[in-house]
């Protein structure tokens, strides 16, 4: 039996990480600009620090073009416009 526990190695193991591909996320809720409705959108830090999408508004269907700017985690800037604009 001690020969085969002298087979094993220590491995360092960091945990709250999910592989190399681990996305952190920041929630941010806006207005939508045609409805006025209340919306939340996931977004994502790790895909730089300037960032642009279109996410439609779940409630009349229309394209918002978000643009957003973090600082470390933190969303510093965010604007959300029609598209059409």
């Amino acid at each position: 039996m001690r020969s085969v526990l002298k087979s094993f190695r220590r491995v360092p193991v960091r945990l709250g990480k999910i592989g190399a591909h681990c996305m952190l996320e920041n929630d941010h809720s806006f207005t939508c600009p045609y409805c006025g409705v209340g919306l939340s959108v996931r977004l994502d830090v790790t895909g730089g620090r300037k960032q642009a999408m279109v996410y439609d508004c779940e409630t009349c269907c229309r394209p918002i073009a978000l643009s957003f700017e973090f600082a470390g985690d933190e969303v510093v800037n965010f604007t959300a416009e029609p598209e059409d604009k």
